[in-house]
């Protein structure tokens, strides 16, 4: 008990010493400068495709010949043992680097496909999935099908999830994705080694289920929606059976996240969305029953806001068993950890310990409140809180990532022409002489 309070109470001293004041922000960038951020951050997904995809950072450089990258992928060996035959192409790259992970992957995708399930007139259509005319088809879609497609090649059976492709050799040299393909396996190249799992990854696939589920029912061809709704079935009936074990990513992320109860309702209460099978809906609330998930914001190891969100979206009153109903555990979780830790700042931005960066997980934080507020602004809820303190909250958030913050220097790279000179991004800097 007296590790929960002591932070509470370390937050509450310097609150009224140094508390920010949100009900007088006002939002420092243009409804112009929002839609050119969001473009822009959306558009950084064609930036991190694989394979033959039209990565547009590599199709618009003019020192390569090959605008592709990593066309053998499924080839390598697999699990350190003999090569595989598999397809395993395309996909998106992990930051920064060329490796392919399941469980950045599917946190990204999810992201993705639920701001545009639950905020669609945010995205436009501004292109198809090779950055030419625009074809009826939200961006977003574009983008996220790339992942999709890739996710539905990861059950290449019912007993076998790919979680990983690539090793820590990608990291030995620093060039475009497309040079490294060239090289030698031992420095990033093709054929990479492929990781799969038959009794673990339940989180992972999880994730991948979640996000077919949502493409399979908001991508408008009808074909595709069927395939992405078989995969997803496919998917959660893997990640049920092996629930409680995550798939230890090798050599970079150490020991596997022990939390698995958040991936699995996410993907069961979408589940029901998609179906209508209430056995998907009783899933997602005995997999959090008696839990209240909450010690981290929104990221890529931490989904239980968003099935808080679309449990309480079904049913305002359902409850937890623990501490009341789930609506309870999101209200907590914005206004105890999230408004209160970014109050006790200075400049409004809650400064969350992580060697994985504190951007991600206050963007997180904004997310949650955001989430809170659209439950409010449709009635699904009703609040004794102060909604503009709330929108506020979520503003200056995303306001300081943009630029308005100490360093007067905006986070999103390219933003209103203000660049960083060496951006921690390989096909970004289009460089091949391995500085």
């Amino acid at each position: 008990m007296l590790k929960k309070i002591i932070p509470l109470l370390l937050i509450t001293m310097s609150f009224s010493a140094n508390a920010y004041n949100f009900s007088s922000y006002n939002s420092a960038f243009s409804n112009a400068d929002y839609r050119e951020a969001i473009n822009m951050g959306l558009k950084f997904f064609g930036g991190q495709r694989c394979g033959d995809s039209h990565n547009w950072m590599l199709v618009n450089n003019p020192e390569l010949t090959k605008k592709y990258c990593h066309i053998q992928d499924g080839k390598g060996s697999v699990n350190g043992g003999g090569n595989g035959n598999y397809d395993l192409t395309g996909g998106w790259h992990d930051c920064g680097d060329h490796i392919k992970v399941g469980t950045t992957m599917g946190y990204a995708a999810v992201s993705l496909l639920i701001a545009y399930d639950i905020w669609p007139e945010a995205f436009q259509d501004n292109y198809d999935a090779e950055y030419g005319a625009p074809n009826k088809i939200p961006d977003v879609l574009d983008e996220a099908k790339y992942a999709t497609d890739y996710f539905i090649k990861c059950f290449p059976d019912n007993n076998t999830f790919v979680y990983y492709v690539g090793s820590s050799d990608d990291h030995r040299v620093w060039m475009t994705s497309s040079k490294q393909s060239e090289r030698p396996v031992n420095e990033g190249g093709d054929p990479r080694p492929v990781w799969t799992a038959s009794n673990k990854g339940g989180p992972q696939a999880a994730n991948y289920a979640s996000a077919l589920a949502l493409m399979a029912m908001k991508y408008p061809d009808a074909e595709y929606k069927e395939l992405c709704k078989t995969y997803a079935l496919k998917a959660y009936e893997f990640a049920k059976r092996n629930k409680s074990e995550h798939a230890a990513i090798p050599e970079f992320y150490g020991s596997p996240n022990s939390e698995w109860t958040d991936e699995l309702s996410l993907a069961a209460i979408l589940l029901y969305r998609l179906t209508g099978d209430t056995q998907y809906k009783t899933d997602a609330l005995n997999y959090l029953n008696g839990k209240w998930e909450s010690n981290s914001p929104l990221a890529w190891d931490t989904m239980s806001d968003f099935s808080y969100y679309y449990i309480v979206k079904d049913d305002p009153t359902a409850n937890n068993g623990q501490g009341g109903t789930y609506i309870n555990h999101l209200e907590k979780n914005v206004f105890n950890l999230h408004l209160l830790t970014a109050q006790s700042n200075s400049n409004g931005f809650p400064y969350y310990a992580s060697r994985w960066g504190t951007n991600k997980l206050a963007l997180g934080g904004a997310v949650s409140a955001a989430l809170y507020k659209k439950l409010v602004d449709d009635e699904v809820i009703t609040s004794e809180h102060n909604m503009n303190e709330v929108k506020n909250y979520i503003n200056r958030i995303i306001d300081y990532v943009l630029g308005n913050n100490e360093f007067n220097h905006t986070f999103l790279h390219g933003f209103k022409g203000d660049m960083t000179y060496r951006i921690h991004h390989r096909n970004a800097m289009g460089r091949n002489d391995n500085p």
